[in-house]
């Protein structure tokens, strides 16, 4: 939906072979829009540690296991549906006085949309 990545990394462990890695990276960067200033956008590492499993846990032991790290700038349409939400409800001050009541200032809830 527009947003891009700025990094990504898949961290595989246990026993993968670096041919088993190319294809799923190969489609990653099919389908992933990076950044244009991050260099390296799309990295892979292979431990050759097997996973370890908590004892009692509800995991079941493995051989082998990935994981996916992602940042990326979809963070910015999380904040601005929590902006508009925000002032949707400020705009009819809604459960404002419920704030006063607590002690809060009405000045308040206008420093924290600017800081939003």
């Amino acid at each position: 939906r527009g947003c891009k990545e700025l990094a990504c990394r898949l961290i595989y462990r246990g026993d993968v072979q670096p041919s088993e890695v190319v294809a799923p990276m190969a489609v990653m960067a099919r389908h992933l829009s990076f950044v244009d200033w991050a260099s390296g956008g799309l990295q892979s590492v292979i431990s050759p540690r097997p996973p370890v499993a908590v004892p009692g846990g509800d995991l079941a032991r493995v051989s082998r296991a990935c994981c996916l790290l992602s940042n990326s700038s979809a963070v910015l349409q999380a904040f601005s549906h929590v902006t508009r939400r925000f002032d949707a409800m400020y705009t009819k001050r809604a459960f404002v006085c419920y704030y006063v009541a607590d002690g809060m200032e009405e000045g308040e809830f206008s420093e924290a949309r600017e800081n939003l």
